[in-house]
């Protein structure tokens, strides 16, 4: 039944979330000298970003939702869907940004989007990428030309498309973890004639 889907999907995404804990915990080990390694007191823990593709990004959002120590979250093509609504309609205080395909073959996956977003409080933003396909937000389309061919991929140019989801999040998160540049999303879209701003509350 879809009750059950959603129990087990959403008990895989708790572990994946505790790793997610797990790891913050591990840098802070390392940056205090509870574990001897390079990185003491070098790493800046004030300021965290996570993001994350499909699956990666339903751990994302989650993980952001959880731990306090998270600060910012971008998610490339959530997989939204084995999401609580319960979780998605408390207030969300933290920078957020989505990047995906126009449209999901199950519409409920950006249904849940936009509940998550109507409970964002702080600056957020929905863009969408004209003619690209789920799979064109990681590597797969950059190995080979018959990802389009084997329609895995959209017809949106390769190159432009590594360009797109480079500047969107490197800007993202130089502006709300960095804090040394201006994020603006109406100039991005502008900028590119397949990246589409759906909505922004900055």
């Amino acid at each position: 039944s879809s009750e059950d889907w959603l129990n087990i999907r959403n008990k895989q995404l708790e572990y994946r979330v505790g790793d997610m804990s797990f790891i913050i915990d591990k840098l802070d080990e390392l940056n205090k000298g509870i574990i001897n390694s390079i990185f003491f007191n070098k790493l800046n823990l004030d300021n965290i970003g996570i993001f994350g593709h499909s699956y990666g990004g339903a751990t994302s959002t989650l993980s952001a939702i959880k731990d306090d120590r998270i600060d910012a979250c971008l998610t490339l093509d959530a997989w939204f869907l084995p999401l609580w609504k319960k979780d998605l309609m408390n207030d969300f205080e933290k920078p957020f940004l989505h990047i995906g395909q126009t449209n999901w073959e199950d519409t409920l996956n950006y249904q849940k989007l936009d509940l998550f977003l109507e409970n964002c409080t702080n600056h957020y933003y929905k863009f969408v990428l004209d003619n690209s396909k789920h799979l064109d937000f990681t590597d797969i389309p950059h190995f080979t030309s018959l990802s389009e061919k084997l329609k895995i991929s959209g017809k949106i140019d390769k190159e432009e498309l590594i360009k797109i989801l480079n500047e969107v999040t490197i800007t993202f998160f130089n502006h709300y973890i960095k804090k040394n540049i201006l994020f603006d999303p109406i100039r991005m879209a502008e900028k590119y004639e397949h990246l589409i701003l759906l909505e922004a509350n900055n």
